[in-house]
């Protein structure tokens, strides 16, 4: 965050999408100005409250389907369908507003994984 703030870029402009973002570093982002960051937890969402809950959240999915994924990333992160209502009711209930949705399709994905993932974001929302 530091390295992207010393080049000038406005904190508006930064998602903080670290999936598993510590206490310490979610205080720094809320004190430099970084008030968006990603969730797919119960725990993150806690963190938020506790250190920055005045932040905005972006819920991120887990991709439906990562075939032809260098490396799938959905073994990891991101929240299933049936998860989607009760984290956000808990977030709701922890007071973060949850501005939009975010997923990440891995890496080196083809290009058609990029629709995959869309399709699937739209039948969550």
């Amino acid at each position: 965050m530091d390295a992207i703030l010393a080049l000038g870029i406005s904190p508006d402009k930064i998602i903080y999408a670290n999936p598993c973002k510590s206490e310490v570093h979610i205080r720094c982002s809320a004190h430099v100005g970084v008030n968006l960051t990603t969730f797919d937890s119960e725990e993150e969402i806690n963190k938020l409250r506790k250190c920055h809950p005045r932040t905005a959240a972006l819920l991120r999915f887990k991709p439906l389907d990562e075939s032809g994924s260098l490396c799938p990333l959905g073994l990891k992160y991101g929240a299933l369908p049936e998860e989607v209502v009760p984290l956000l009711e808990h977030a709701r209930e922890a007071g973060i507003h949850v501005s939009g949705v975010s997923f990440h399709v891995a890496s080196n994905a083809a290009v058609y994984r990029w629709d995959v993932a869309l399709d699937g974001t739209w039948h969550l929302i």
